[in-house]
């Protein structure tokens, strides 16, 4: 068994594969790997797993100093297995040599959907992440709005009629002067770095028709907007700032109306939320039917390292980074939040957000 960095020549390959994985994101695609490449210019270690010369698994991954990091900035990782020719226990032993070979402290896996389908997660370090919220689309969109709690149709209905109008833009324009906009006022409300302009428009030219934005507008003006992929038969929505004062209007509601609705149009199979980090946002994602699970981040080790084992039998990496959960977390984002204005978050956020890889 072997392992070998992606070409440029067998991108093509890897996209295939990526694209009929059940569990496909687009995190995992080379698209995304491009975009981390040029806006933050990390080194990308897509890894093709192969024996006897054979393809049997896929790894995306960037390293970071001496961590390999599956996904950096993403809801989702994976080590995806294409042919189970050979035992998980093999794929992981190889991998494990190969982090011995390149110096590598410890793989990260965030959120890998195939490890937790599997039994390649028993030979993983695991701790647990937010919950994730997925809704499985319907053919009838009319059909699936019937299914929604009666709040959400209520929500839709009052969108239309205070005469809020939603529709796709997946233009550079449209991120420059709409998206990114409304995106810096809610991560300065989140308390929270943003990534940068490019950042948004390395997406856009990166994966092309693949990235999905819906703008909602009132009299004229952009109150909300949101963005999502398409993989495989996946949408996984990403990013969804809006304007406060319009709140009572319901413009988030209507622009994840539309997005699923067009799912349903186009032969979408899942609509995945994103992560689920608060009750209330557990309450609204279950109101509209999706189903919330439960979802880990996945930690392999070197045959020798110390690293290996932390208290309690928790990944030691973790001890070592920021949660949404913890005090000094909530310390960094109180201070971003209500001393940093948005014309110096701008700059600084991508340098934070470089140097944290999230």
């Amino acid at each position: 068994m072997e392992i070998k960095l992606l070409s440029n020549d067998t991108e093509k390959i890897w996209d295939k594969l990526i694209q009929q994985s059940p569990f496909c994101r687009f995190s995992e695609t080379t698209n995304f790997k491009n975009v981390l490449k040029e806006t933050y210019y990390y080194k990308p270690n897509y890894l093709l797993i192969k024996n006897q010369g054979q393809i049997i698994a896929l790894l995306p991954a960037v390293r970071k100093n001496k961590k390999l990091i599956s996904m950096p900035f993403a809801d989702y990782g994976d080590l995806i297995i294409i042919n189970p020719i050979v035992s998980p226990a093999e794929i992981v032993q190889a991998l494990k040599n190969f982090l011995q070979e390149k110096n590598i402290n410890y793989l990260k896996i965030i959120s890998g959907l195939n490890i937790q389908s599997s039994s390649l997660q028993k030979h993983f370090q695991k701790q647990p992440n937010d919950s994730r919220a997925v809704l499985i689309l319907d053919k009838d969109p009319d059909s699936l709005f019937k299914k929604f709690d009666y709040s959400v149709r209520k929500a839709i209905k009052k969108s239309e009629s205070a005469n809020l109008k939603c529709s796709q833009n997946n233009s550079p324009e449209a991120i420059k002067n709409h998206f990114y906009p409304l995106y810096l006022k809610s991560m300065k409300r989140f308390g929270t770095p943003p990534h940068s302009l490019d950042y948004f428009l390395n997406k856009l030219k990166c994966f092309s028709n693949d990235l999905k934005l819906y703008l909602v507008t009132k009299d004229g003006l952009v109150v909300a907007a949101l963005m999502g992929f398409t993989c495989g038969k996946n949408i996984h929505i990403t990013k969804n700032p809006s304007l406060k004062k319009f709140w009572n209007c319901r413009p988030n509601d209507l622009a994840h109306w539309e997005f699923i609705k067009w799912g349903c149009e186009h032969g979408y199979t899942s609509f995945d939320f994103g992560p689920v980090r608060y009750e209330n946002q557990k309450r609204y994602k279950e109101k509209w039917g999706a189903k919330i699970q439960n979802n880990y981040i996945f930690y392999l080790y070197p045959e020798n390292s110390r690293l290996r084992q932390g208290y309690g039998g928790q990944a030691k990496p973790s001890k070592q980074n920021l949660t949404t959960h913890n005090l000094g977390f909530k310390f960094i984002s109180f201070i971003w939040k209500y001393f940093i204005p948005i014309s110096l978050a701008q700059h600084l956020g991508p340098i934070i957000r470089k140097r944290l890889a999230r």
